[in-house]
């Protein structure tokens, strides 16, 4: 047996990274509620939501500048189920 033959298989997942920046994240906290370095998995048929409207949006900016749903991504791919995000 070759050694390419003995290497074990590793499972390919399209992962999302996300950077976020506000000028005044220190004094206002708009990402506190964010939840940094930890793996979420998402559903490829649903919106990733931001915004202020915890009832609506997955993801809280807790700014009141910040329209109930600001912004949302799209999660779709073709012929996958699952999509893996972190936000750094």
């Amino acid at each position: 047996m070759s050694s390419m033959e003995e290497v074990e298989t590793e499972e390919t997942v399209t992962c999302l990274h996300i950077t976020l920046y506000h000028p005044c994240q220190e004094e206002k906290q708009v990402f506190r509620s964010l939840k940094f370095h930890k793996r979420e998995r998402c559903r490829v048929d649903d919106m990733a939501k931001f915004g202020r409207d915890s009832n609506i949006c997955h993801y809280n900016l807790m700014d009141t500048r910040v329209s109930r749903v600001q912004f949302t991504l799209p999660l779709q791919q073709l012929s996958l189920s699952r999509l893996l995000a972190t936000i750094w």
